[in-house]
């Protein structure tokens, strides 16, 4: 059967006026405009790390926080221990309760850390522990910093004064942010 020129048959019609009308009528989604959905995105923070102890070896464990991760927040995470599941896991802590949390300073890269009077020196692990936290957070503030150097001091109280240092080189395991991304993302 032949038609007319410019007539096509019924099925060729139809197969070709139904994805037409697909593409014209859009997806059938009505437009919403702006929907207001909380604060806006401020990009994705770096995990920081508080280092514990397992066996004796320093073990960085990845942390965040709802509020920027700062030398406070990882000095107050450090002090307060690993969480029950991190205990069961193997993970303890070698600095001692304290009376008084240390005060810290900052200058730069360079990190100092001040024990109240009478408090005991920190030695080995409990010590790296501590540097290398601090350090790490340092990192965390401003990523360009690049090494980070940790001064630890503390008054025996009448006796002396006791002074430690450390830097990110003798944090063996993820001295920097990027590090810490690897390491938060190992299972």
């Amino acid at each position: 059967m032949r038609h007319a020129p410019g007539q096509a048959p019924g099925r060729l019609r139809t197969a070709l006026l139904v994805p037409a009308a697909l593409l014209l009528s859009g997806c059938g989604i009505p437009s919403t405009g702006v929907v207001e959905s909380g604060e806006p995105a401020t990009g994705a923070q770096s995990p920081a790390l508080v280092y514990f102890v397992r066996d004796g070896a320093l073990v960085p464990v990845p942390r965040t926080s709802a509020k920027r991760f700062d030398l406070s927040t990882a000095m107050a995470l450090l002090l307060k221990g690993p969480d029950p599941v991190e205990r069961k896991e193997g993970l303890s802590t070698l600095i001692p309760p304290m009376k008084a949390d240390p005060k810290v300073g900052v200058e730069g890269a360079k990190v100092s850390v001040v024990f109240y009077p009478g408090s005991r020196p920190l030695k080995g692990a409990g010590l790296q522990q501590l540097i290398c936290t601090v350090a790490h957070a340092r990192q965390v503030e401003d990523p360009g910093i690049g090494l980070v150097s940790v001064t630890v001091t503390g008054s025996l109280g009448g006796s002396g004064t006791w002074r430690a240092e450390g830097s990110t080189k003798t944090c063996a395991v993820a001295s920097s942010p990027a590090d810490a991304a690897l390491q938060a993302q190992r299972p």
